[in-house]
């Protein structure tokens, strides 16, 4: 069976302004290529999303969410809400703990991360785009990086 984008995924993405790359853009009327997503509905059992400019919604299969490489912990971010921050400093502020990166990396290397992070700290990294699902790994994402600016 194809690996594919379930609602599951990107549910946690939407309420912080979701960018999507439009697959068919250029068959599309609409020509838009990246969008802000709106909303989402069902038909059947595929999901489909509705997104800025839109006049309709999109099936799941011919979008990608723009997200975030896991690598950008260690980088400036700009957030949503226009604040400069490093992630994985901030984090060890949460936490207020000096080893907290060693700590971090190592969970990364194991595959084990994600169940050791605090609720809101979790919460912040979906707020930031970030790919905790290795959807872009997955051909399911694309990175904001391989986008036109």
């Amino acid at each position: 069976m194809k690996d594919q984008l379930q609602l599951h995924e990107i549910v946690w993405y939407l309420p912080y302004g979701l960018q999507i790359k439009i697959l068919n853009h250029k068959s599309d009327y609409v020509g838009i290529e990246y969008a802000k997503v709106n909303g989402y509905y069902f038909i059947a059992d595929q999901l489909h999303v509705t997104y800025e400019g839109g006049s309709t919604g999109k099936d799941v299969s011919i979008f990608r969410p723009v997200l975030r490489p896991l690598s950008d912990l260690e980088r400036e971010i700009t957030t949503i809400r226009g604040e400069n921050i490093v992630p994985i400093e901030w984090m060890e502020d949460f936490y207020d703990t000096h080893n907290f990166h060693d700590q971090c990396r190592q969970l990364m290397d194991d595959n084990r991360w994600l169940n050791h992070l605090d609720y809101l700290v979790v919460q912040h990294l979906f707020e930031w785009h970030f790919d905790v699902r290795d959807l872009i790994g997955r051909n399911l994402a694309v990175s904001i990086y391989s986008i036109n600016k």
